[in-house]
């Protein structure tokens, strides 16, 4: 046989082979098609369950391995009366654990008791956190630095 012979069939069975692959591929995915269960359809239909379930039912949270997130939230100038609230964090729907620290002004008398009261959890269940007073770095009454862990229980959303 001569080289040329030899090539053309080499280069026949390749096409062969080829058209092979693409009606064996396309027949695949035209009967997965049909039962609308392709991987792309798989993951939309995911998706669309999710939205569906976290945005009809308010005690859904998802608890995700991390979530690093860190918001600086001046208060510079701001009045607060005692019904008042200002919503530091929302992580719906997703459940937090962490850490806050504050820096707020305080009672040179009793720096220890916060004026003010961190609420966590998913509102409107919300619970009080127990504030910790730094005092080596606190200059009551201006500036008393406090922090607290939350989420380490129930889930936790909201931080207000």
């Amino acid at each position: 046989m001569t080289a040329i012979a030899q090539t053309t069939l080499i280069a026949a069975c390749l096409a062969i082979l080829i058209y092979i692959a693409v009606i064996t591929t396309g027949n695949y995915f035209a009967t997965q098609n049909t039962a609308n269960q392709n991987p792309l359809s798989q993951q939309q239909q995911l998706d669309d369950e999710l939205h569906k379930q976290i945005s009809t039912n308010l005690n859904y949270s998802h608890i995700a391995d991390t979530n690093r997130d860190s918001q600086t939230v001046l208060l510079n100038g701001m009045n607060l009366n005692t019904s008042e609230f200002l919503l530091l964090y929302d992580s719906t729907p997703y459940a937090s654990k962490g850490h806050i620290a504050l820096n707020l002004p305080c009672d040179a008398n009793s720096p220890n008791n916060p004026l003010f009261q961190v609420l966590v959890g998913r509102a409107p269940d919300l619970v009080p956190t127990t504030l910790g007073y730094i005092g080596q770095i606190s200059e009551p009454p201006q500036m008393c630095i406090y922090h607290a862990q939350f989420g380490f229980g129930k889930p936790v959303t909201d931080v207000f």
